[in-house]
């Protein structure tokens, strides 16, 4: 029985236990399907999550290769541009090279390679004073003055090959300025200009050459009346010189007789400057001068080349008109204006007239001209007139209205030259049968320093020996008599050669020497020479009636030498001597 019940017991236990197990492998299997499950989902997302790395992997791959593509294209793109760029640089018509804050060169073009015959290992990374050339490489001073201004800059310089050969360059430098305003460095661009200085210097003298041939036409168109002028002065001259000769009259008249002919000498001696001054062949100078002046002087040598049936005035609006100018040029202008109005009226009864007066320009003119205050003149004539379709072209070199002879077309285009080389300009109206008005602009100075400090016209005497040495037998004796005069112990020669001899026998006999420039044997600048070369200190004066600028450098360094125009002013001479001997006497003290 218990048996029975042991066994029904366990029955039920076993029956239990398998319901638990059954139930506890439900739930494993629940859980198992659930783990199943989740490993599903995970293997799905992990093949996502493959296939989504994969992709990103094949995208940069991609991408990889597209930037690679893209930096081969960039490499081959800045190789062709560098290609480019060397091929612009090499084939530049300038020098170009560029260098660092520190002056080393960091690139050259090939001209620039070529013409200072450099390899680019020779040059690049170093400084001028590092590199081997047998040529003079352009300075460094401007260089550091554009870095350190960082400003652009220009400048021409002259630089020498190794054959001799000059060459000029005009160098253009550009600062390169970082985001900092820090120079890091400078590029700069020297373009070869030795033609075009070339061709401008050539220029110039064929300029200068038409300006001569045109000077010369002008005197030659005057000349008949300059001759006249001076047969005036020389019968005043010659009839005064007998009269006090050979007429019996009172000592009052014999002075003044002398008066007249000291006038009629000055007035000849006034003509010729004004002839040698329009006509001599000079280098161009600039300086302040008065056009009133040079108007005056031109109406002196054109008055006398005019008929009587012609009336010639000048008015002045304005005391004084100072421009700052090349004298001699301003003259031919004017010159030539005014012999063009003697020819327009020819030999008929006309007028001409000039006028000076002053004018404001403001900005936006219609001559172009800077805004400031201008001299004008104006030169009108009652003449034949210019057709108004031949006006456009009268400026023009060699175009001319007038016949064949009568002149060579050169003179308007000199003068229209001249004033735009002063900053000025002129124009020009005409009406047939009416008449030609010639109007020139020239900028204006405020004012002109003059020299007030005028010699005493009176004579000063001295005592000392000077040697006189001059071809011109009535200049010696006059030179002879008027020292002698005032003292001095004068030895005076017309036989240059002689004269030396008894300079170089007895040099410390003379206080002085005064020689003329032009003479046969020996000339003037040849004494003066010879003079030196025996005393070093003694004072010479070196006198002529043509003085030229390139025999004014050559003695502009000689010590105690000055130069003086012939004809002599006696009290002027007078004034030279002294100061010189006592200027002399005092270093020689001292």
């Amino acid at each position: 029985m218990v048996q029975e019940l042991l066994e029904k017991n366990n029955a039920r236990l076993n029956i239990n236990d398998n319901q638990d197990q059954e139930q506890e492998i439900t739930i494993l299997s629940t859980k198992l399907r659930q783990l199943e499950n989740e490993l599903k989902i995970l293997e799905q997302e992990n093949e996502l999550t493959n296939k989504r790395f994969l992709d990103i992997v094949s995208n940069l791959e991609h991408k990889v290769k597209e930037k690679n593509q893209q930096l081969y294209l960039s490499q081959s793109l800045i190789t062709e541009k560098n290609k480019e760029l060397n091929l612009m640089l090499n084939n530049a018509p300038a020098l170009i090279y560029y260098k660092d804050a520190e002056l080393a060169y960091i690139q050259v073009n090939q001209k620039f390679l070529s013409f200072f015959n450099l390899a680019p290992s020779s040059i690049l990374g170093k400084k001028n004073n590092e590199i081997i050339t047998d040529i003079d490489l352009f300075s460094e001073s401007y260089d550091i003055i554009t870095l350190n201004s960082k400003k652009p800059s220009n400048n021409i310089i002259e630089t020498f090959k190794y054959e001799g050969n000059k060459y000029y360059f005009s160098v253009d430098r550009i600062p390169i300025i970082d985001s900092d305003n820090t120079a890091r460095g400078i590029v700069c661009f020297a373009q070869n200009i030795s033609e075009k200085i070339s061709f401008e210097q050539e220029k110039s003298k064929f300029e200068e050459q038409l300006r001569q041939n045109q000077k010369i036409e002008a005197l030659g168109t005057l000349a008949s009346g300059i001759a006249h002028d001076f047969n005036n002065i020389l019968s005043a001259i010659n009839g005064y010189a007998e009269m006090a000769a050979h007429v019996e009259t009172s000592p009052e008249n014999i002075t003044k007789y002398i008066d007249a002919i000291l006038k009629a000498g000055l007035r000849a001696k006034e003509l010729t400057r004004q002839i040698l001054s329009f006509s001599r062949k000079k280098e161009t100078k600039f300086s302040p001068i008065n056009v009133i002046d040079i108007i005056e002087d031109v109406k002196k040598l054109v008055r006398p080349s005019l008929p009587s049936s012609i009336n010639l005035e000048f008015i002045k609006k304005t005391d004084q008109a100072i421009i700052f100018a090349d004298a001699t040029q301003i003259h031919q202008v004017f010159m030539n204006l005014c012999t063009n109005a003697f020819q327009a009226i020819k030999s008929s009864k006309g007028k001409i007239t000039i006028i000076i007066d002053k004018q404001k320009l403001e900005d936006d003119n219609p001559l172009q001209l800077e805004a400031g205050d201008y001299q004008v003149i104006q030169i009108m004539d009652d003449g034949e007139g210019i057709q108004e379709s031949k006006l456009k072209q009268i400026f023009e070199p060699y175009y001319t209205s007038k016949k064949c002879n009568e002149g060579t077309g050169l003179g308007l285009s000199i003068v229209s030259s001249i004033v735009r080389t002063h900053k000025g300009e002129i124009t020009v109206k005409s009406k047939l049968g009416e008449g030609t008005t010639f109007t020139t602009y020239l900028p204006t100075l405020d004012s002109l320093q003059t020299d007030s400090s005028e010699k005493n016209l009176k004579y000063i005497n001295g005592c000392e020996t000077i040697l006189v040495i001059d071809d011109e037998e009535s200049v010696v004796a006059l030179m002879d008599e008027f020292l002698s005069y005032l003292g001095y112990n004068v030895i005076a020669h017309s036989d240059s050669v002689e004269a030396m001899n008894i300079f170089e026998k007895q040099p410390d006999r003379f206080q002085a020497v005064i020689t003329d420039m032009t003479m046969p044997k020996i000339t003037g600048l040849e004494v003066v020479e010879k003079v030196r070369s025996i005393n070093e200190n003694v004072p010479i004066i070196l006198a002529s009636g043509y003085f030229d600028t390139m025999e004014e450098e050559m003695i502009s360094g000689i010590k105690n030498l000055k130069f003086i125009k012939k004809p002599y002013e006696l009290s002027s001479l007078s004034h030279t001597l002294y100061d010189m001997i006592k200027n002399q006497n005092v270093l020689t003290n001292f």
